[in-house]
C-alpha cells in the first residue's frame, strides 16, 4: 500500500516536471524568454517539498546558491549568456556538475550571437572594459 502511494506521488512530481518545463520550452521558442514567476513558484513548491521529505537544508541550498551565481553571470553579461537555463536549472534543483556544464555549453552553442553582441556594444565596452 505504501509503495503504491510513493509511486503516485512520483508520477505527480514527475508531471508537474513535465508541464513546467513544457510550458517554457513552449515560451522560449516563441518568444525567447521564459516564464520567471512560474519558475519561481516551481521552484518555491521543490524547495518546501524536499524540506518536508526530510531533505538537509544545505543540500536544498547549495544548488540554489550556484544557481544564483550562474544566473548573476547571466544578467552581468547582459543577456550574452543563457540566463534562462540557469532560471530552469536552479528550479529543478540540478546539482552544480549539471549547470556548470549546461553554462558552459551555453557559450559554445550561442557563440555567434555572443559575438554579435560584443561587436554591437563594441564602442561601449572599449570606453569601459570593467562593464
Amino acid at each position: 500500500m505504501r509503495a503504491a502511494a510513493a509511486d503516485k506521488e512520483d508520477g505527480v512530481k514527475e508531471l508537474c516536471t513535465v508541464v513546467f518545463l513544457a510550458m517554457n520550452s513552449w515560451l522560449d521558442i516563441r518568444r525567447r524568454e521564459i516564464s520567471l514567476l512560474l519558475t519561481v513558484v516551481y521552484a518555491g513548491c521543490g524547495i518546501i517539498y524536499s524540506i518536508l521529505q526530510g531533505r538537509k537544508i544545505q543540500d536544498v541550498l547549495i544548488p540554489a546558491g550556484i544557481g544564483i551565481l550562474f544566473l548573476a553571470a547571466g544578467l552581468i553579461s547582459r543577456g550574452a549568456i543563457g540566463a534562462g537555463d540557469c532560471w530552469i536549472l536552479l528550479a529543478l534543483g540540478a546539482s552544480d556538475e549539471t549547470i556548470c556544464a549546461d553554462y558552459a555549453q551555453t557559450n559554445v552553442c550561442r557563440r555567434a550571437e555572443i559575438e554579435a553582441v560584443m561587436q554591437e556594444h563594441a564602442d561601449e565596452i572599449a570606453a569601459d572594459p570593467s562593464c
